[in-house]
């Protein structure tokens, strides 16, 4: 059997036992990095697909109010990207609801509900709390 040495923030290093053998490196050592393991976890959360009626009315909301300014696909259009309109699904979105996630969705939340400077409008008195729940899901899906 295998030993694993596991450390925070480094490879975890994986020592052969004498006897068997690696096909990958001659030394009888792989290296799996934590970053490697962090985007295949990333890779599975873009992967989900709209399945339930919520998702898909965030998705709806996302095309008739949110699409024009931030791109159907979370990349704004060049004029909103020039004037610092914020880019989704980007790694750095994704590695900050990977970390920060709560505290991050409630900060997405509250600037959809009251708006954000001149620009963004106020959309709480067209939502309701749960599709603005949605359309964070869906925003961070994307």
């Amino acid at each position: 059997m295998p030993e694993i040495t596991y450390a925070l923030l480094k490879p975890i290093i994986v020592k052969e036992e004498p006897g068997e053998h690696n096909m990958i490196q001659p030394s009888g050592m792989r290296r799996i990095s934590f970053f490697g393991l962090l985007l295949l976890a990333l890779a599975g959360c873009a992967s989900a697909q709209l399945t339930t009626p919520e998702a898909h009315r965030a998705a709806d909301i996302w095309q008739a109010s949110c699409s024009f300014c931030h791109g159907i696909d979370g990349k704004p259009p060049a004029e909103w990207a020039e004037k610092g309109m914020r880019k989704f699904g980007t790694f750095g979105m994704k590695v900050g609801f990977f970390f920060g996630g709560d505290k991050m969705r409630a900060g997405i939340a509250k600037t959809i509900a009251e708006g954000k400077g001149t620009e963004m409008r106020p959309f709480k008195e067209h939502l309701t709390k749960q599709e603005i729940e949605a359309l964070v899901r869906h925003i961070e899906n994307l």
